[in-house]
Parts: C-alpha cells; sequence; structure tokens
C-alpha cells in the first residue's frame, strides 16, 4: 500500500504541469491615464482526455490582451478575473475571464 501511494505521490510530481509568472498590469502609480470604459473578455483551452493540453499556455494573458483591445486602450486597471471549468465527454475545458477598467497612457 504504501508503495502505490508512493508511487502515485511520484508521478503527480512527474507529470505535473507549470507555467511561468504573467504580469497583468504595467500602471505606474502616479502615470497620467484617460478611461475608456469597462473592457472584458474571455479566454478558454480544451484538456483532451483530461491528460494534453491544447491552448493552455498563456490563457490570463491571452484574456488580458483581449480585454485592453476590445476598448482599444494600452493597459487595465483593477482586473478582475474569474475562472471556470467545464466537463466533457472527451476531456474538460478550462476558462479564463478578465474585465477591468481599460485605460489609455497619456
Amino acid at each position: 500500500m504504501k508503495k502505490l501511494f508512493f508511487t502515485i505521490i511520484i508521478c503527480s510530481f512527474i507529470f505535473s504541469c507549470t507555467s511561468l509568472p504573467q504580469p497583468m498590469s504595467s500602471v505606474q502609480p502616479g502615470e497620467k491615464y484617460e478611461e475608456l470604459g469597462q473592457g472584458q473578455c474571455n479566454s478558454c483551452s480544451f484538456l483532451f482526455f483530461n491528460l494534453i493540453p491544447i491552448a493552455w499556455d498563456n490563457m490570463p494573458a491571452r484574456a488580458y490582451r483581449c480585454a485592453v483591445q476590445s476598448r482599444g486602450g494600452d493597459d487595465l486597471i483593477e482586473p478582475i478575473i474569474q475562472e471556470s471549468w467545464y466537463y466533457v465527454v472527451i476531456g474538460s475545458v478550462r476558462c479564463t475571464k478578465i474585465s477591468g477598467m481599460v485605460i489609455k497612457k497619456k
């Protein structure tokens, strides 16, 4: 029983997924900007057979970029990040939704 437990733990470390840190905003304190309105966007990926990732990398960054471009701005302040998972017969879908105030730097 102990061998099975340790095998599962070791396999979970070997086959786990990681990603690099992703910065969300580059607005500096005191920087001048114009608010353009609320922007939001979704970015989704698929985990085929809950094992093979498809379009998994940079989901938050893709959603962030899309939200900023939805209003033609440069950046996003006060971002709100929501994640959801949907299970389907052959895998699962993971979606990241980012919304916030889109700004144009002066």
